[in-house]
């Protein structure tokens, strides 16, 4: 127990401390350079128009929203697996649940970036929101583009307010220890005059366990809105019923997946995590690991139906293992579902290495999958085949991997500046478990 104190009074040390270290410092700066790709990739596609991606007839989506469908799976994983962890009060919440919804509310702003930047003209993306405008213009609810708008708008409040509710009583710790100055004023802000009495503890766990158990049917209503989007086009390999269902569990795998990984880096590189919970990685491993089973299940249900359906969905299963542009369904196959495989022994699992490179495999290959989509359901079953396929360009690139900078980012300044571990649930157990 006393091992256990003073850990988290590291922890929550940490925030407080004026040197973070020089690995911190390089993170920061990799970050940045990433974030600075992602401005520059964007101020080229606002300017010269989505003209220099890779988008061409028929190809009219390609990495846009490959990358939106993705970070939205990365998000609704990770909120998940804290929305179940509250409702459950499991112990893996103590250790998990801070990253997991700063992981979530990140990969939501990312995904944020993508539906503005595709319209070609973003400076008029507020047309998409329900504004009276002098025109007289209101948008159309049965376009896409305004699913998109409500989809963000509604997944960045609720991710939010749950990191804020769970975070309440830690800020309030921040700014009881926080020397007097501008951070003492800025955790007292975020404390929102929090004094720990019986009713405000009453309150803040009523709310936390509601917010969650609200978040869990929008969480999945959410990723199965990018699927729905493409069921609602005639085209063959996207006009399917099942499509949403293999999505919302392969993107939801992929953001556990990012959690397991990112917990792997706290113990690796800045020793962040609580100590007296050596067991995490394991048991967040299996978790991981029964995800990626059940996504593997669907994906062979889906083949075998369409493998012994009629000739048009057989044509379609061919498209999808033997086409020119097969390869990217296979990588997707490789990454995600038989690599995870070895998340059953468990020294793999308890190994932050192991860990890290099993669900970076899981994160690539649900992306691949996403891209394959897009790319093989337009190539397939078209009166004129396209020459040649979807060629994505560098500035597509450079959004991209400047999203990954920007996530990245975020989760760093993350670490500097909040506790990575809920301090008051972890006190409240060992209360608890002294009582």
């Amino acid at each position: 127990m006393a091992e256990r104190e003073a850990s988290l009074e590291a922890i929550a040390g940490k925030p407080l401390s004026h040197d973070f270290g020089r690995r911190w410092w390089i993170a920061l700066g990799i970050a940045a350079l990433f974030v600075a790709l992602l401005v520059a990739g964007l101020a080229i596609t606002a300017i010269a128009g989505i003209g220099r991606w890779g988008n061409d007839m028929p190809f009219v989506w390609g990495f846009d929203l490959a990358n939106y469908s993705w970070w939205i799976g990365i998000a609704d994983g990770t909120a998940l697996l804290t929305c179940l962890l509250v409702l459950w009060r499991a112990p893996l919440r103590l250790a998990v649940n801070r990253c997991a919804e700063a992981l979530a509310l990140a990969a939501a702003i990312c995904a944020g970036v993508f539906p503005v930047i595709h319209l070609g003209r973003p400076a008029l993306a507020w047309w998409t929101a329900p504004i009276p405008q002098s025109t007289g213009l209101f948008p159309n609810p049965l376009s896409a583009l305004t699913w998109d708008f409500w989809a963000i708008i509604a997944h960045l409040i609720t991710v939010a307010t749950l990191v804020f509710i769970g975070a309440l009583p830690d800020m309030a710790l921040m700014r009881d220890r926080a020397k007097p100055g501008r951070r003492k004023k800025i955790y007292g802000l975020l404390a929102l005059g929090w004094t720990g009495s019986s009713a405000q503890w009453a309150y803040h766990a009523r709310a936390h366990r509601l917010v969650a158990l609200a978040m869990i049917p929008f969480i999945f209503a959410m990723q199965s809105v990018v699927a729905l989007e493409l069921a609602s086009t005639i085209v063959p390999d996207w006009h399917d019923s099942g499509l949403p269902i293999r999505l919302v569990f392969s993107h939801l795998a992929s953001g556990l997946a990012v959690a397991f990984g990112f917990i792997a880096i706290l113990k690796m590189t800045f020793g962040l995590h609580d100590p007296g919970d050596r067991d995490i990685l394991d048991r967040l491993g299996h978790i991981v690991l029964a995800a990626v089973l059940i996504s593997t299940f669907l994906v062979g249900v889906t083949g075998l139906v369409e493998f012994l359906g009629p000739p048009s969905r057989f044509d379609a299963f061919g498209a999808w293992t033997t086409s020119e542009v097969a390869w990217i369904s296979w990588l997707s196959v490789l990454l995600s579902k038989a690599i995870p495989q070895l998340l059953w022994f468990r020294r793999i699992r308890m190994s932050p290495p192991w860990a890290l490179f099993i669900a970076l495999c899981i994160a690539v290959g649900t992306w691949a999958d996403s891209l394959a989509v897009l790319v093989i359901g337009i190539v397939h079953d078209r009166l004129v085949r396209p020459i040649g396929s979807y060629v994505p360009t560098i500035t597509e690139w450079m959004i991209l991997l400047g999203s990954l900078g920007l996530f990245a980012l975020i989760a760093i300044l993350f670490v500097r500046f909040v506790p990575v571990v809920s301090i008051y649930e972890t006190r409240a157990d060992d209360a608890e478990l002294v009582a």
